[in-house]
C-alpha cells in the first residue's frame, strides 16, 4: 500500500452536508416567500371583495328613489354595519370580520335631492390608526321628479 495515498470519503462528506446546509437554507427561503405571497393574495382578495361590495352599495343607491327609507335600507343610519367573511350582514360584532360605514350628507333643493358620502370597509376590530380595505367616495343627484325634493 501506498501511505500518501488519501481516502476521499472525507471530502465527500464534507461536499455532501455543504450541499444539505445550501439546499435548508435555499427551502427556507422559497417557504418564506410562499407564505408572504399567500398573506398578499389574501389581502388583495379581501380589498376586491370590499370594493364590489362598495359599488354594488353605490348602484343600488343610483337605482334606488332616493328617498329617506330606501337611503335607510341602502347605507343605514350612518352607523357601522357589522359583516362577516362572505360581505353579508351579521348582528353579533363578535362574528364580523369586517366592518362598513357610509358618511352622507343629503342636500334637498327645488331641482331634487344629492347625495354625497363615502363608504369605507375596514377589518373588525382593526382602529382607525389601519388604513381602510376600501374607501369609495360617490355623489348622486335625484331630479324632483324622481327624489324626494324639499
Amino acid at each position: 500500500m501506498n501511505p500518501t495515498v488519501r481516502s476521499k470519503a472525507g471530502l465527500f462528506m464534507l461536499e455532501f452536508t455543504l450541499m444539505l446546509l445550501i439546499f435548508a437554507v435555499s427551502s427556507t427561503v422559497i417557504l418564506r416567500l410562499f407564505a408572504a405571497a399567500d398573506r398578499v393574495q389574501q389581502q388583495a382578495e379581501a380589498a376586491d371583495a370590499a370594493l364590489n361590495y362598495a359599488q354594488c352599495a353605490i348602484e343600488r343607491l343610483k337605482a334606488c328613489d332616493g328617498t329617506d327609507a330606501a337611503l335607510l335600507e341602502i347605507l343605514g343610519s350612518g352607523d357601522s354595519q357589522w359583516l362577516d367573511a362572505g360581505f353579508l350582514p351579521v348582528s353579533d360584532p363578535q362574528q364580523a370580520v369586517y366592518l362598513a360605514r357610509a358618511d352622507y350628507l343629503k342636500e334637498d333643493s327645488e331641482g331634487g335631492r344629492l347625495i354625497e358620502g363615502e363608504i369605507l370597509i375596514q377589518q373588525a376590530g382593526a382602529g382607525t390608526e389601519q388604513p381602510p380595505l376600501c374607501s369609495l367616495p360617490f355623489g348622486i343627484f335625484y331630479p324632483a321628479e324622481r327624489g324626494n325634493a324639499a
